[in-house]
């Protein structure tokens, strides 16, 4: 069982937790353990049913899908406002993408067993997580039209945005090739991406450093689908 104090002493705090009542959230977090994933770390195989349920929050997860050429694309990231594991609550427990830990930090995590036991017990945190997951396949649907019809640059811009939204920092890690193979260009296109928005003192980029510096800047440079999900999650989940 997890403290009070183990609770307060985390520096910062999963949102879709933090949208519960105080007792259904103490409650949930006593059956969690309170982890730390580091970058690269594989949580669940693409077919393979999950054993334990994240809820991150200092670190960010990438479900990713193979490609011929062997590389991972990204389908979708997880960070502080949500999980891996909402689709449970719709009794599938496999996912047909593989989760990796893409930033390392903090996470709770709880065994599937317990999780669906809350679930039964707690309606208030079956009702945010199904919100949760209708917000995921919202963006699941519009993303290829992203792809298909939005500049690199832009795009390039949208994932950087998601990735300070769910990391609370203006500093994380990345390199050109992962970010390559997460938005599903070459690596070339990458770096002429990023040198336009380090030019345009966006962002600061270093040896897989990124540092964002101009986040209002960043967002009109992004492509028009930043700022859907995340105005629906305000409006569905607070």
């Amino acid at each position: 069982m997890v403290s009070l104090d183990k609770i307060k002493s985390s520096t910062n705090v999963n949102r879709l937790l933090a949208g519960l009542s105080r007792r259904d959230r103490e409650q949930v977090l006593a059956c969690c353990t309170l982890v730390q994933l580091t970058s690269g770390m594989v949580l669940v195989e693409a077919g393979h049913p999950m054993a334990q349920v994240y809820f991150p929050i200092g670190c960010t997860i990438c479900l990713t899908t193979p490609t011929e050429s062997g590389t991972q694309l990204g389908v979708s990231l997880i960070g502080n406002e949500g999980m891996l594991g909402s689709t449970l609550t719709t009794g599938v427990a496999s996912l047909l993408v593989q989760a990796s830990v893409q930033e390392s930090g903090e996470a709770w995590r709880i065994s599937r067993n317990k999780f669906l036991l809350l679930l039964v017990a707690m309606p208030t945190l079956r009702r945010r997580i199904s919100s949760y997951l209708h917000l995921t396949l919202d963006y699941l649907i519009r993303k290829p039209t992203c792809c298909q019809f939005h500049l690199l640059e832009a795009r390039l811009a949208f994932w950087l945005l998601m990735m300070h939204d769910r990391v609370d920092d203006d500093f994380f890690e990345m390199t050109h090739q992962m970010l390559a193979d997460l938005l599903g260009v070459r690596r070339v296109g990458i770096t002429l991406a990023a040198r336009a928005l380090q030019a345009r003192g966006l962002i600061s980029y270093r040896r897989g450093d990124i540092t964002i510096l101009d986040r209002k800047a960043l967002i009109t440079a992004a492509c028009s689908c930043y700022g859907v999900t995340e105005t629906a999650y305000e409006r569905l989940l607070g």
